[in-house]
């Protein structure tokens, strides 16, 4: 399977690095559990928030996504969270580093695994 190509934009926080290995990694996830359907698709939310979101509902409603994973920006991905608790969809945020995440706005329809800003400021003060 050939990996999608990057969209273009200014800021490439994960861009094609994190293309490479999600594709690698569902290569190997596809040799484990031969059965298992995985598509990978990209897009670039341009840091805006009505980008990311209608993004998010285009992907839930007409492409069958299941799940959405790494976005990069905090505004963002309060958004995408709330769009996948709506439909009952999975978002695994990584890039979006707000607390908000985890605190006032935690939903059973996403995890976050990487930092967050309540972590940042707790380990440097």
């Amino acid at each position: 399977m050939k990996p999608p190509k990057p969209s273009p934009g200014l800021i490439r926080w994960s861009g094609p690095t994190t293309l490479a290995c999600v594709t690698q990694a569902a290569t190997e996830a596809r040799q484990m559990f031969p059965n298992l359907r995985v598509e990978l698709i990209q897009a670039n939310h341009q840091n805006k928030r009505d980008v990311g979101v209608n993004t998010a509902r285009e992907w839930f409603d007409r492409r069958e996504v299941d799940a959405i994973v790494d976005v990069n920006n905090s505004a963002v991905g309060l958004a995408v969270s709330s769009v996948a608790r709506e439909k009952n969809k999975t978002f695994l945020a990584s890039g979006a580093s707000t607390a908000a995440l985890t605190g006032a706005q935690c939903s059973l329809n996403m995890a976050q695994w990487t930092y967050d800003s309540y972590m940042h400021s707790r380990s440097t003060s």
